[in-house]
């Protein structure tokens, strides 16, 4: 009998240490707080076809930043639409992460996502990602 009273206050002991350590943590459930980046994305990136438009990432472990793709760039042909990251403001750090395939970032207060492909070849010393705008590929190679 004195075993089962001193498991059942053992148990009540960890019930109240398990309740007190929760709610003394803060728990913050926004994107950016507890997601991050795929590590294979992470690094600087260039637009592989400068001839049609130029640009970049540079992609750290929570940011995502464009650098180029600008509106006065000549578009060969293809309509607006295809031109890369044109909603989104350049030259600015955004909050993201990244999960299966898609990359999550938060623009002007809305989370915004974009479908991407990862590859690489060369026993890994070349990295690429490809986006869709509209029909057209946007290829970039990681160079960092």
């Amino acid at each position: 009998m004195n075993k089962q009273r001193l498991f059942i206050r053992a148990e009540g002991l960890l019930i109240l240490l398990a309740a007190f350590l929760v709610t003394s943590c803060e728990w913050e459930w926004e994107p950016g707080s507890y997601y991050s980046f795929d590590y294979k994305l992470q690094g600087t990136w260039e637009s592989v076809d400068k001839s049609v438009y130029s640009g970049g990432l540079i992609i750290t472990y929570n940011t995502f930043k464009i650098v180029g793709y600008y509106e006065n760039q000549t578009n060969f042909g293809h309509p607006p639409s295809n031109r890369p990251f044109r909603e989104f403001s350049k030259d600015i750090p955004f909050k993201g992460y990244s999960e299966d395939g898609r990359i999550f970032i938060e623009h002007r207060g809305m989370i915004q996502s974009m479908p991407y492909f990862y590859y690489s070849y060369n026993y890994g010393h070349d990295e690429r990602l490809e986006f869709y705008f509209g029909n057209r590929k946007e290829e970039l190679k990681k160079i960092k």
